[in-house]
């Protein structure tokens, strides 16, 4: 009886062990092999863990170590060692649509090293662009890491983990890593070429990765600063160079999407064209496309999926086509498939209309298995059409108005905000469509939504709703205003004055928006404003614009002006007033006056009415008192030429009060604009009491 007990109990601790002896037995053979636990599933990590995973990875070369498989141990002397070679169907890093790390972000994973290489990056640091090499967190987290470029010793830079700043941009670069048994090294050749070329990835476009060819989407070049943009073969791209960390050199945008020449090219110091980058096949997507904001997402399509289309190349030249959805858990999904060399459109799988909505991804792979290419693009089955009106987005005289936008979808799909997304934008459910009412806000111009089908656990798709509407505002260079409006703002000649450091800053829609922007009082001086690529905020100083003549009158308005090359068409829009008439103050006991001058015919006006209007009940003796000051010969000469605007608080136009206080700011506003009248205003008895230059209402 005691013997069958302790078999009971034995049994199952001894299948456990049992378990656990295989288990490790197997994760030995595959870190033998040079794979991760994750190859066992299809998902074996290839290559360096990045955002946007680029088409064309720059080429390292190491004679110690290749990056391919594990780094060698203390017992392989600097020899090399290679994992297998893995099949294009299961190659890929972790997905960008799930974990903590958000949208766009892929972070370590267990085993991740086994198959990561260091590599030339580049990244948007204070205002500047910065060149240099990651180390992998796999490599770094195996001994001490020691980076050399010639003699300089690289320091790792604070703000960017992993990352060592270059010195130069054309010397190689050796990477030591020491441990307690052993050392190795990686060398990573950068060559004799004067240009490096970048593609830019992620929401703010502030990361790239060294590549050596081009297909499409948003690169950076890294160039001598003689070199400049060749317009006439060159993609264009509404943006300036940007500065680099390095001297004599500047940062070039070129974006490669929809150009009919897709092409970067510059032209040296003596003027000869020079090309950068070789072209590889271009494949699209064809289908019915929804137009939506989302730019680092792919293009978003409804009904059926999409089709492949390729150019600059065949079919028969590509062996295999990855598809898969981004996500964790139960929706992570792949699968690879030959295309058919007779087709020219190339279906995808069944599998994505099953799903019903997912952000995927596509890659393609050559006869060598070499990556060239990949693509993004989401899906949503029930999602039919989201119609945007297309207004002006200037405002018109009274501002802004509200915009309503539809959006179209199948009974069964639910569309709600996007996370960490509280928008003030109204919304209205009904089976088949749902309605957004956006307020006149600049807050609300661009908002983020997810669509999604009902119990489908949350898999769902974001889009991004884009209203065009123009905004700008006063506040200083060194400060971005904290409220937006549509009307135009007040200004004086002091705002333009050296010391003054204010400026006004415009709003765009979007990045990349606008392809020119000027600035100024006429458009023949207009001057040319800096856009950043990756920023729709623009700020106009006013200073600069200090010498302009319109600001050397004494007296009267004058506009100042924005104008807006877009693809779309070219607006113009005025942004402030600079009011240069002399404004100056009057009292008498407790009322107090605030006349200005502007240019005119001799109008004066108080409180909005006609001087003699207003005055009607006046006594006498202050009638008197204001058509004594107005027959004087020296004020007559200069109301021809001007108007006088006066405004008055405290007491009644019924008492001498308002009248003395009302022709005392005149006449100082008089001998301000013109100082021989002083002396003789001063003698007819219109000098007045002395006033604050802004006293208390």
């Amino acid at each position: 009886m005691a013997s069958d007990r302790a078999s009971y109990f034995a049994r199952p601790i001894w299948r456990v062990l049992h378990w656990l002896a295989w288990l490790i037995g197997r994760n030995r053979k595959y870190e033998r092999d040079g794979l991760t636990e994750h190859a066992v599933h299809g998902q074996a990590v290839e290559g360096p863990v990045r955002p946007e995973p680029d088409p064309s990875p720059g080429g390292v070369s190491n004679p110690t170590w290749d990056g391919e498989g594990a780094p060698p141990t203390p017992g392989d002397k600097g020899e090399e060692t290679k994992g297998p070679t893995i099949p294009p169907g299961k190659r890929g890093g972790c997905a960008r649509g799930g974990g903590a790390q958000g949208k766009g972000e892929r972070g370590p994973r267990k085993g991740s090293h086994l198959k990561s290489q260091p590599e030339i990056v580049c990244w948007k640091k204070a205002r500047e662009w910065v060149v240099g090499v990651e180390i992998p967190e796999g490599i770094s987290q195996t001994g001490n890491i020691s980076v050399f470029q010639s003699d300089n010793s690289l320091s790792e830079d604070r703000s960017h983990a992993g990352c060592y700043p270059l010195a130069t941009l054309n010397t190689a670069i050796k990477v030591e890593i020491r441990d307690t048994a052993d050392n190795w090294s990686i060398d990573i050749p950068l060559g004799n070429d004067p240009c490096i070329l970048f593609k830019l990835s992620g929401r703010g476009l502030e990361y790239g990765r060294k590549v050596t060819r081009v297909s499409s989407g948003l690169y950076l070049a890294i160039a001598p600063q003689a070199w400049r943009r060749d317009e006439a073969r060159a993609a264009s791209m509404p943006t300036t160079a940007e500065p680099v960390f390095l001297d004599g050199y500047m940062a070039h945008f070129f974006n490669l999407h929809d150009e009919e020449s897709r092409c970067i090219a510059f032209l040296d110091g003596h003027d000869r064209s020079i090309t950068v980058g070789s072209p590889c096949p271009q494949f699209s997507l064809l289908g019915d496309e929804i137009q939506d904001a989302s730019e680092q997402l792919g293009p978003l399509f409804g009904g059926s999926p999409p089709k492949i289309t390729i150019e600059n190349g065949q079919w028969s030249e590509i062996r295999t086509i990855v598809v898969g959805q981004e996500g964790s858990g139960r929706r992570r999904w792949r699968d690879s498939f030959e295309p058919k060399a007779d087709q020219a459109q190339q279906e995808l799988p069944n599998e994505i209309l099953k799903r019903k909505a997912g952000w995927y991804f596509l890659r393609f792979y050559d006869s060598t298995g070499a990556l060239l290419d990949s693509l993004d693009f989401r899906f949503v089955a029930g999602l039919k059409q989201i119609p945007i009106a297309t207004a002006d987005p200037v405002p018109p005289p009274g501002g802004h108005v509200a915009q309503t936008v539809e959006i179209l979808h199948d009974a069964g799909y639910k569309v709600m905000p996007a996370a960490h997304e509280s928008p003030d934008v109204t919304v209205e459910h009904s089976s088949e469509k749902t309605i957004l009412t956006i307020p006149p806000t600049a807050g609300c111009d661009c908002t983020r939504w997810r669509i999604q089908p009902l119990n489908s656990g949350g898999n769902g798709v974001e889009f991004t709703l884009l209203i065009e509407r123009f905004w700008w505002a006063r506040s200083t260079d060194d400060k971005e205003p904290g409220r937006w409006g549509d009307r135009c703002v007040e200004l004086t000649p002091e705002d333009f004055t050296a010391a003054s450091g204010k400026a006004i800053w415009l709003r765009l829609p979007k990045p990349r928006w606008a392809n020119n922007i000027f600035a100024g009082f006429t458009k023949e001086r207009a001057r040319k404003l800096p856009v950043k690529v990756t920023e729709r905020d623009v700020c106009i100083s006013l200073p600069d614009f200090s010498g302009a003549q319109e600001l050397d009158g004494r007296a009267g308005k004058c506009s100042f002006w924005v104008w807006l090359e877009t693809k779309h068409g070219d607006y113009e829009v005025p942004v402030a007033q600079v009011y240069q008439h002399v404004i100056r103050w009057g009292r008498y006991k407790t009322a107090i006056a605030k006349a200005g001058l502007q240019t005119g015919s001799g109008d004066i006006k108080v409180n909005g009415m006609l001087v003699d209007q207003y005055f009607r009940h006046a006594p006498r003796k202050a009638q008197l008192f204001l058509r004594k000051f107005c027959a004087l010969p020296e004020v007559k000469r200069i109301l021809s030429e001007l108007d006088i605007d006066v405004t008055i608080w405290g007491s009644n136009p019924t008492t001498i009060r308002q009248t003395k206080a009302a022709v005392h700011a005149m006449a100082r506003a008089l001998w301000t604009y013109d100082h021989k009248l002083k002396r003789v205003l001063r003698q007819a008895g219109f000098g007045g009491t002395r006033v604050p230059r802004k006293p208390r209402r």
